[in-house]
């Protein structure tokens, strides 16, 4: 196995691009970071590709969750992309998103919410 990033803040989705490159988003980090994928597969180029806060200034998990702004949460391009979190949807130029949400990350709440997913139209 080799390492190919550090520095990661939770990454949890990641998608590649038809350009080839590497989406990644970091839900602590309040950001999607991209990189170039070379014709070997190595990684390059890293950069900031979406910022929507600071970085959080605690690594603790309570401390951080209340530093974010967007908190993405998983990552899909298609002919538009989207990316959700911190209570909150972005879509860009889809038709349409759906959305499954969960009020917090207390179990008992989430296993006690009774809702449906959201439908967001144009």
């Amino acid at each position: 196995m080799t390492q190919v990033a550090d520095d990661m803040w939770f990454p949890k989705g990641s998608v590649i691009t038809d350009d080839g490159v590497l989406l990644v988003d970091e839900t602590f980090g309040n950001r999607i970071t991209a990189f170039d994928i070379r014709a070997d597969g190595a990684l390059a180029n890293r950069k900031v590709w979406a910022s929507f806060g600071a970085l959080p200034s605690d690594r603790d998990l309570q401390a951080a969750l209340g530093q974010l702004t967007v908190a993405p949460d998983g990552l899909r391009l298609g002919r538009r992309g989207s990316s959700v979190g911190r209570r909150r949807a972005r879509r860009s130029r889809r038709r349409m998103l759906f959305l499954c949400t969960a009020p917090d990350f207390d179990r008992t709440a989430r296993s006690a919410a009774r809702g449906a997913p959201a439908l967001l139209p144009d």
